[in-house]
């Protein structure tokens, strides 16, 4: 587990706390991709696996997710705080940045000085599909037959309404894991950076819970 010093005390709780809680969330991301890639080449056959195994599949993939999607959010929300701390000498009432799709616009705000630059597509295309793959009822099994590789889909029609034209969205399984491994990375050389330029806050006396 990558322990960072971190502040534990806030007005947002343990932030030392909260790292920890995503680094053994990360942890069982890759403990679940197991349960999906293991089995993944002794199904598919030239391309094409069976319908019930493409069901089955499906869960683990959904979980993975979930999981990514979830860690990368507080990822976002630990930077905005300390972020916040760093420009203004205290902690802000508010976490500005609570999401992905927040430090995407934050970063379109800043443009090509803002230190999460380099990961703005990702979190783009991240964002576009998770928002898909939460409200798409349609079938997404049916959709990875033919995928030569696990692969995140979704079919939306907006208010799933089918008189209203469908959206397509779709990462390979991969691009989510690498795209989240690089801004993990970067979130961590930050959080490093950000730990040792304050040493004497990592027990805040700023704000006493």
């Amino acid at each position: 587990m990558n322990m960072v010093p971190l502040p534990s005390k806030t007005p947002f709780g343990n932030l030392l706390a909260a790292k920890m809680s995503i680094d053994q969330r990360i942890d069982y991301i890759n403990f679940k991709l197991d349960s999906v890639y293991k089995p993944f080449p002794i199904q598919v056959q030239d391309g094409i696996f069976s319908p019930l195994f493409a069901q089955l599949i499906d869960t683990p993939i959904e979980e993975v997710v979930y999981l990514v999607r979830r860690a990368a959010d507080d990822l976002v929300c630990l930077w905005s705080i300390l972020k916040d701390f760093s420009n203004n000498g205290t902690y802000s009432s508010k976490i500005k940045a609570d999401c992905i799709w927040a430090l995407g616009q934050d970063i379109a705000e800043v443009g090509a000085t803002h230190e999460f630059q380099p990961d703005l597509n990702w979190l783009v295309a991240f964002n576009d599909v998770t928002n898909a793959y939460k409200h798409s009822f349609a079938q997404r099994q049916l959709q990875i037959l033919s995928a030569r590789e696990p692969m995140v889909l979704a079919i939306v029609w907006k208010k799933n309404d089918t008189k209203n034209a469908s959206d397509f969205k779709q990462l390979t399984l991969r691009a989510v894991i690498e795209g989240f491994d690089a801004f993990h990375q970067r979130t961590e050389i930050w959080f490093r950076a950000w730990s040792k330029a304050n040493p004497d806050n990592h027990q805040s006396k700023k704000y006493n819970l």
